[in-house]
C-alpha cells in the first residue's frame, strides 16, 4: 500500500513544486514505483511532464478534475500517465480544475474526498503517492489532499512572508486531521536558502527556535542546477546526479523515509 504524501504551502513560490517532482523522481530512482498528483490548477507538474500542448489536449475525464465532477466515475487507468521517467506515473491537472478551485471545501459534501476514493483505488500500485497541492491551503484540492492523504510537508523561504504562513498552514493541518485522523504533519524544511545571507541565516536560527523539530536537518539550497534541469524538462536526479542539489535531495529524501519510520513507531507505540 502506498505511502501518500502531500506537499502543501499556503505561500507561492517556495519551491513546493520543484521538490515534490525531485522528491517523486529520488524515489523512483531508488526503485519505488511512484506516482505523482497534480492538484494546482496550474498544472506545472503536469506541463512539466507532458508539455504545454499535452495537458490542453487532455479530456477533462483523464486529469484530477474528474474527482470533483461527478459526471466522471474516476478510475486509476483513465486518470494515470507514463512520463519520460522509469518507475515514476503522473495523475495530471488542466485548466479544467479552475472549476472546483472552491472556498469553504469542508461544506462540500462527497467532493472533498473525491481525492481520497481516488487513491484508495489507486494505491495498491504504488508505493509512493506524491500530492502538489496549489499554494492556497482554504480551497477544495488542497483540503481534498490533505484528506487522501497520510503526510504531510511544506516547504519555507527563510523570509518573512513565508514563515509568518506557518500558522496558517498549522490551522488547516488541524482542522484537516479531525476528518483523516491519520494525517500526520511531517515538518517543514527551508527551501530556496542563500547560504551567504545573514537575513537567511537570522530567520533560520529563528524558526529552528520556535519550532524545533518541526524544521526538518535538511535545508535545500539555493542552486543554479535546480534552474537548469527544470529547463531541460528533468528531475534533478535525472540531469546531474552526481551535482551537489542532487546530493541535497536525496538527502531531504532520506530525511522524509526516516520521519515516516518515525512516526509508524510512535504509533504502534501508541
Amino acid at each position: 500500500m502506498a505511502k501518500t504524501i502531500c506537499m502543501i504551502a499556503e505561500k507561492g513560490g517556495v519551491g513546493r513544486t520543484t521538490n515534490a517532482v525531485n522528491i517523486a523522481a529520488l524515489f523512483a530512482s531508488q526503485g519505488a514505483r511512484v506516482m505523482i498528483i497534480d492538484t494546482d490548477p496550474q498544472s506545472s507538474v503536469s506541463k512539466f511532464f507532458l508539455g504545454t500542448a499535452g495537458v490542453y489536449d487532455l479530456h477533462k475525464s483523464n486529469t484530477i478534475a474528474a474527482c470533483f465532477d461527478e459526471r466522471y466515475i474516476p478510475e486509476v487507468k483513465d486518470l494515470v500517465h507514463a512520463t519520460n521517467i522509469e518507475n515514476l506515473y503522473l495523475t495530471p491537472a488542466s485548466d479544467r480544475l479552475k472549476d472546483h478551485n472552491l472556498p469553504k471545501p469542508s461544506t462540500l459534501g462527497d467532493l472533498q474526498f473525491g481525492i481520497r476514493d481516488y487513491v484508495a483505488e489507486a494505491n495498491q500500485s504504488f508505493d509512493f503517492i506524491v500530492i502538489d497541492c496549489p499554494p492556497d491551503i482554504g480551497n477544495l484540492p488542497t483540503w481534498a489532499s490533505l484528506l487522501a492523504s497520510d503526510y504531510a510537508i511544506t516547504p519555507i523561504v527563510p523570509e518573512r512572508f513565508s514563515v509568518q504562513a506557518i500558522s496558517g498552514v498549522d490551522a488547516q493541518l488541524a482542522a484537516a486531521h479531525e476528518v483523516n485522523t491519520k494525517l500526520r504533519f511531517l515538518g517543514y524544511f527551508l527551501s530556496q536558502r542563500r547560504t551567504r545571507l545573514s537575513l537567511h541565516d537570522a530567520m533560520e536560527k529563528h524558526l529552528r527556535d520556535i519550532q524545533r523539530d518541526r524544521v526538518f536537518d535538511t535545508v535545500i539550497p539555493q542552486m543554479i542546477a535546480f534552474a537548469e534541469a527544470q529547463q531541460h524538462g528533468l528531475p534533478i536526479t535525472s540531469h546531474d546526479s552526481s551535482s551537489e542539489a542532487a546530493r541535497v535531495t536525496a538527502k531531504l529524501g532520506k530525511e522524509i523515509i526516516d520521519r515516516i519510520a518515525q512516526e509508524n513507531q510512535s504509533r504502534r507505540a501508541a
